[in-house]
C-alpha cells in the first residue's frame, strides 16, 4: 500500500513541472560518464509522458553507431530487450508504451552493457518505485552489466520501501549529480 501511494504522488510530482532544461542536464551528464562511454551495448527504456528523457540518448546513439536495445513487455511479468536502430521502429502497445517489433534481434549482455533503467522515485541507496509490474526488477536479477537511474532532483529521496526482490541501480544521474551506489 505504502508503494502504491508513493508512486500516486511520484506520478502527480513528476508531472507538475517542466523537467525539459533537467532533461537535457540529465543527458550531458549521462554522456559523460564511464559507464555509458565504455558500454558495448545499451538497454535503455522509450521514455512517455513526464518520465526524464531518453529519446535524444537514443538519437544520440543512431547517430555515433552505439547499439541499442529497448524493452518489449510480454506475459508472465517477462521483458525482452530487442535492438532497434531508429524510433520509427517502434510501435505503441496497448499500455501506451513504444516497444520495438519481437522479430527484432535480441542483443546478448555482457559486463560492459548499460542499462538504462527507469522509475518514478529513487533513493539515495539506489532502490526505486517504478511503475509496480516488476517487469526490470525480474530483468536486473540475472543482468551482468551496469545500471544507472535518471531522475530529476526533486524526485531523489532520502529512502523508499523496498522487498527482497527490489534491485538498485549502481548509479543515479540527477540534474544536478552523479550519486554512484556503494
Amino acid at each position: 500500500m505504502q508503494k502504491q501511494t508513493l508512486r500516486r504522488l511520484g506520478k502527480q510530482k513528476r508531472a507538475a513541472f517542466d523537467h525539459t532544461d533537467a532533461d537535457r542536464k540529465i543527458l550531458h551528464l549521462l554522456l559523460e560518464t564511464e559507464e555509458f562511454r565504455a558500454c558495448d551495448l545499451l538497454l535503455c527504456y522509450v521514455s512517455v509522458a513526464s518520465e526524464a528523457d531518453t529519446r535524444a540518448l537514443l538519437v544520440h546513439c543512431f547517430a555515433v553507431g552505439k547499439p541499442v536495445a529497448v524493452p518489449r513487455c510480454e506475459g508472465g511479468g517477462l521483458m525482452r530487450f530487442h535492438e532497434i536502430r531508429s524510433l520509427r521502429e517502434l510501435t505503441v502497445s496497448a499500455f501506451g508504451i513504444p516497444e520495438p517489433d519481437p522479430s527484432a534481434p535480441e542483443p546478448v549482455c555482457s559486463a560492459k552493457t548499460l542499462c538504462v533503467v527507469p522509475g518514478l522515485l529513487f533513493d539515495r541507496a539506489g532502490y526505486r518505485i517504478g511503475y509496480g509490474g516488476g517487469y526490470y526488477d525480474r530483468f536486473l536479477a540475472g543482468f551482468p552489466g551496469k545500471t544507472i537511474g535518471l531522475c530529476c532532483e526533486a524526485l531523489l529521496c532520502p529512502c523508499l520501501p523496498r522487498e527482497p526482490f527490489d534491485c538498485s541501480v549502481s548509479k543515479i544521474i540527477t540534474e544536478e549529480r552523479i550519486l554512484t551506489i556503494r
